[in-house]
């Protein structure tokens, strides 16, 4: 599966996938087969399926009532699918990302599939219809092809889509994940006023927080469960809207660190994997040395740097930037009114800033050095 991921990811690089067919089978085609399904068998790899019932008010020139393609388990004997995927041309989901979760809603609104996938390719989004809510609080997992760890990358599909997991092994997984994820959500919500109201009363963060969610939230959540996700929670506590924090993040300017210097826990040398780490300082291109506290300033930091530096500097999407904030899901803002995308894991801001720095004509390996400590 690795390989074959590879060899997505340097095809779509060169800008082989143009259109959303291309995507529909060179690239999700493949996937699957690669997954176990009968790509050849339109029983199994059904394109254009029909869905049973239809809000018929929903219907238009765009939205037919078929789903891109349903992969369904035929020894089940059962016309009912077990995947449904839409698939949207390459970096479509950047703006049509509604639109998209609006159709696969309609699509499960009778029959629902076990899970059900959005993807342009690049951007892939999982959810598990059955559960509650809005369809877009029904999204348990979603990565980024190009910018993920592949090794990340190969234990999603292989679990929510090698055709062995159906479904009951799939589903069991999604509803662990989005569970989890929804966890994380009420602890980030509470975790700023836990952390305040534990310095005063000189109490655990984690009690204070297991309280605030069980009052504010009507939520029991064990203690342990609530360490565990702490550090995760506190990305996702900021608000969703633009960001905007002081384009200048270095007040306080601290000398270039010297490795031999530095207290063992902080890294200076570029790493494989940047999960559970924080970033504390970032210096770039030998100038002074810039204190960070999360990766969204990190990717603020640089591409400051680079739009300073290099005035008329145009970046490929994914990496690019915009006077227009609203193409981006979550914008961060620059300096001269432009806007970038800060929903990105660790290792995806640090390969956004090394692949805008190279395309600005700047070395990544010997002009970027991020300072970071493990947090696990």
């Amino acid at each position: 599966m690795k390989e074959i991921i590879e060899d997505i990811q340097n095809l779509m690089k060169e800008g082989a996938f143009r259109d959303e067919q291309h995507i529909r089978f060179s690239l999700v085609g493949r996937t699957c087969k690669a997954l176990g399904w009968n790509i050849w068998n339109p029983a199994e790899f059904y394109t254009e399926y029909p869905v049973k019932k239809y809000p018929v008010q929903n219907i238009n020139a765009e939205l037919r009532g078929k789903v891109d393609i349903a992969l369904i388990s035929t020894e089940k004997l059962s016309e009912i699918a077990d995947v449904f995927i839409e698939v949207k041309t390459p970096y479509k989901l950047q703006t049509e990302r509604q639109a998209g979760e609006d159709q696969l809603q309609s699509y499960n609104f009778w029959d629902k599939s076990a899970i059900s996938i959005l993807t342009d390719g690049i951007t892939w989004l999982f959810y598990l219809p059955s559960a509650g809510g809005s369809f877009g609080d029904k999204l348990f997992c979603e990565f980024n092809l190009l910018s993920d760890d592949i090794d990340d990358i190969c234990n999603m599909v292989n679990s929510f889509l090698r055709r062995d997991n159906f479904s009951q092994t799939a589903i069991q997984t999604a509803e662990e994940m989005l569970e989890e994820k929804r966890m994380i959500i009420l602890i980030g919500k509470v975790k700023k006023q836990a952390e305040d109201i534990a310095v005063n009363l000189g109490d655990s963060q984690f009690i204070v927080a297991q309280k605030l969610i069980k009052n504010q939230h009507k939520k029991e959540c064990p203690l342990s469960e609530i360490q565990r996700l702490w550090v995760k929670a506190k990305y996702i506590s900021e608000p969703v809207n633009v960001i905007s924090e002081p384009t200048q993040v270095h007040k306080k300017v601290m000398p270039s660190p010297k490795q031999d210097n530095l207290p063992r826990e902080i890294q200076t040398n570029s790493l494989n994997n940047y999960l559970f780490t924080k970033p504390i300082l970032v210096k770039i291109n030998g100038n002074e040395s810039i204190n960070v506290s999360n990766w969204k300033q990190v990717k603020r930091a640089v591409y400051n740097f680079l739009i300073e530096k290099v005035p008329d500097i145009k970046l490929p999407k994914p990496y690019d930037i915009s006077h227009n904030p609203e193409i981006y899901r979550y914008p961060i803002s620059l300096v001269k009114g432009y806007y970038t995308e800060s929903n990105l894991s660790s290792n995806a801001i640090v390969d956004h800033c090394k692949r805008a720095m190279k395309f600005a004509g700047f070395d990544p390996d010997t002009d970027l050095i991020i300072s970071v400590i493990q947090i696990k």
